[in-house]
This record gives C-alpha cells, sequence and structure tokens, in this order.
C-alpha cells in the first residue's frame, strides 16, 4: 500500500469520526429539546386537566349561581305581589277615606210632624248632636183650627167646658175656634247607632221630654142684660203641660231625609186660665185632658 492511500484513509477515519461526533452532538441538543417539548407538554396537561377540572366545577357553581338568581326572581316576585297588595289596600283605603270625607257628616235635623197638621197645628223641630251619644231636641207648635178649616174634623170632636166667667157675670158661648201655640224640649239618648251612617242622628233612642203649651179657645155669647142680645166674642185660655218619656228609631233615607218614628208615654196638666185648679173628668182625646196618655207619632225631616 502506497502512502497516498494511508494518507486518505487516515483523514477519512478523521472525517468519519469528526461527522459522528457532530451526529452525536446534534442528536443530544434535539433529546435535549424533545426533552423540554416533553416537559412543556406535561406542564400544558396539567393545565389542561386544571382547566378541564375548573371548566367540571363550573356547571355546578354555575348551576348554584342560577338557583340563588331563580330564588332572587321569586323573592322579588313575592315582594313585588305584595307590594302590589299593599299599595291596592292603600289605594282602596285612600280612596274609602276620601269618600268618607267628601260626606258630609250630619249633626243636625229638622222634622216636621205630619200628623199635627190633622190636628190644625203646624209643629217643627230642630235637633242638634251635643255629645257622646246625646242630642238636644227643640219643637215648636203653631195651632189655628176652625170648624170648617184644617183640623176641623178634630175640633168637632172636641167637648169643651162652654162656660165662662167674664166682668162679674157667667156666660155660655158656643166655641169657634182656637189658636194657641207650644214649646218642647227633649234630649234624645242613643242607645243603638249605625257607624255606617254619615250622621250623627240615626238609629234607637230614649227621649225624655217637657211640653208647655198655650190655647186660647175663641167663640160667641150674647149679653141678654139689656132688651136686645148683643153678641160678644169669649176667649177662654187653657195652659197645658206634658212631661212623659218615649222610644223611637231614625232611618235615614238617601243620606239626607229621614223617618223618626216613635212611641211612649206622657202625664198631662190641663188648667183653664179663670178657674183655681186642673181640669177634671175630661175624654182623653180632648185637648184639655188632665192624666196619663199614650203617645205615638212619626215625623219626617232632613239633616243639615
Amino acid at each position: 500500500m502506497d502512502l497516498k492511500k494511508i494518507l486518505f484513509l487516515f483523514f477519512l477515519n478523521i472525517l468519519i469520526l469528526s461527522l459522528n461526533a457532530q451526529d452525536t452532538s446534534i442528536i443530544q441538543q434535539k433529546n435535549e429539546i424533545l426533552d423540554l417539548k416533553i416537559k412543556l407538554l406535561d406542564s400544558r396537561l396539567e393545565l389542561l386537566n386544571e382547566k378541564l377540572s375548573d371548566l367540571e366545577k363550573t356547571p355546578k357553581l354555575l348551576n348554584k349561581k342560577i338557583g340563588e338568581i331563580d330564588s332572587l326572581i321569586i323573592l322579588f316576585n313575592e315582594l313585588k305581589n305584595d307590594n302590589f297588595t299593599i299599595l291596592n289596600k292603600i289605594k282602596q283605603e285612600k280612596s274609602g277615606l276620601e269618600k268618607d270625607t267628601l260626606k258630609k257628616i250630619y249633626k243636625s235635623g229638622i222634622t216636621l210632624n205630619p200628623y199635627r197638621l190633622f190636628e190644625g197645628t203646624f209643629a217643627m223641630s230642630y235637633e242638634k248632636f251635643f255629645k257622646g251619644k246625646m242630642s238636644f231636641k227643640a219643637s215648636l207648635m203653631y195651632t189655628y183650627v176652625t170648624k170648617n178649616g184644617m183640623g176641623g174634623n178634630y175640633f168637632s170632636n172636641q167637648k169643651f167646658d162652654e162656660t165662662v166667667y167674664v166682668d162679674g157675670s157667667n156666660y155660655n158661648y158656643n166655641s169657634e175656634m182656637f189658636t194657641g201655640f207650644g214649646l218642647i224640649v227633649s234630649t234624645h239618648h242613643y242607645l243603638k247607632r249605625n257607624l255606617k251612617e254619615n250622621n250623627l242622628l240615626t238609629g234607637f233612642y230614649a227621649s225624655p221630654q217637657i211640653m208647655y203649651r198655650k190655647i186660647w179657645i175663641i167663640g160667641k155669647a150674647y149679653d141678654y142684660t139689656l132688651d136686645v142680645p148683643v153678641e160678644k166674642e169669649i176667649t177662654k185660655g187653657l195652659d197645658i203641660i206634658r212631661f212623659g218619656s218615649t222610644i223611637g228609631g231614625k232611618i235615614s233615607i238617601s243620606d239626607i231625609f229621614f223617618i223618626d218614628i216613635y212611641a211612649g208615654g206622657v202625664m198631662r196638666l190641663s188648667k183653664y186660665a179663670n178657674e183655681s185648679r186642673i181640669t177634671m173628668y175630661k175624654k182623653w182625646n180632648n185637648i184639655d185632658y188632665t192624666g196619663v196618655l199614650p203617645v205615638v207619632g212619626i215625623n219626617v225631616g232632613i239633616f243639615i
């Protein structure tokens, strides 16, 4: 073998060794890079696992949050309904209060006794609420009765003592009419009142009362002291005092008008002006009767 071949082979071996060394170094580097990539991949896998675990927990948390939101929505709806109900109740109460406020509270009334008209008497009363369940009532009467006028039938049924002492002489006279006035004072103690009524003068009541009445009976008499009879007008005064009590009830109509129905008993004392004692032995339906009388009547009125 010549020297050239030997040198060629030597350098070839050196070249091969050099290339093998480079390949080994490259492989090692690649292995190291691969190891780093594997580690990075492992860390990413771990991170991915954590994310997946978080994702698995998320639906539970989400469901929990959704449940909390649903509970809040239900609570809100309940509160909204409660508030709506309360507001409606407040509006209704306010509306009722406004209506009640708009209604006038009546504390007084005026009444008329229609039955008295058939006796030729106009009787009107005024009642005023006082305090608690009590009211004060005053009634005025004016009488004007003739045989042919209003109350003529009542007048015809009267049996007067038609004898009068005037100017030292007794006269027999024929009564033609009577007139006069009267005053009744009473208090009404209400036993039961309808609280829905917008006035203070309705319901059942008890009423003590006292009355004074002055009547003048007017008629004609003839003076026979002269040869020719002279016609004279005779006036005979009658005083009447009455006291007692009644029970009754008022019923309102359309919140303005009312009907008052009552019944009771009274003691009546009658006395003629020219006599020293009260009348006796008179019929109970006579205006000059003295004694105990039942009282029944009806009034119609209006609240003011």
